[in-house]
């Protein structure tokens, strides 16, 4: 990637972020087939332990996502406790590195600086959203997954990585 953006090389670069975007598009679906890697699945432990000491299951979820990214409202700790869980790696990562991509593609093709100081106010905002997200998703059993969707992202990714 930074033989691309060196080099200017702008199909280069686009080839190469869009090989990384659909790999952790594999990686998010083939944790989700792992409950102990999911998300969504350990929001719902949190849920029930809320019920366990009377607490509220949305403000156990924010603090478990601060954990997790950002350790506090300001970025504190970034990626302190970093996990590579589906749910995470699609809801949060997968968001601060298009952010990054964009910020570079920005760069290279307009031939500016990369531009720091708005790149950090916009992954503030990424970060944010992440953590006071009410959303749980989906924690699926092994036996509700379908494995050829897989199969098939690792198909897409091999056929864009031989372009290289």
């Amino acid at each position: 990637m930074m033989n691309a953006y060196s080099n200017k090389n702008l199909k280069l670069f686009d080839n190469i972020v869009l090989v990384m975007m659909k790999s952790l598009a594999l990686l998010d679906h083939a944790f989700n087939l792992m409950p102990l890697r999911s998300l969504p699945c350990h929001l719902e432990t949190v849920s029930l332990f809320a019920l366990l000491v009377n607490d509220s299951p949305a403000k156990l979820h924010e603090d478990f996502r601060l954990q997790l990214t950002t350790w506090g409202y300001e970025g504190e700790i970034l990626d302190y406790a970093s996990k590579m869980w589906s749910g995470l790696l699609s809801g949060y990562y997968k968001l601060r590195w298009k952010t990054f991509f964009e910020f570079l593609r920005s760069s290279l093709a307009e031939g500016t600086p990369f531009n720091q100081q708005d790149y950090e106010i916009k992954v503030k905002g990424i970060e944010r959203a992440f953590v006071t997200n009410e959303t749980l998703g989906d924690c699926v059993a092994w036996e509700d997954q379908n494995i050829f969707d897989l199969a098939a992202l690792i198909e897409q990714i091999i056929v864009l990585a031989s372009e290289f």
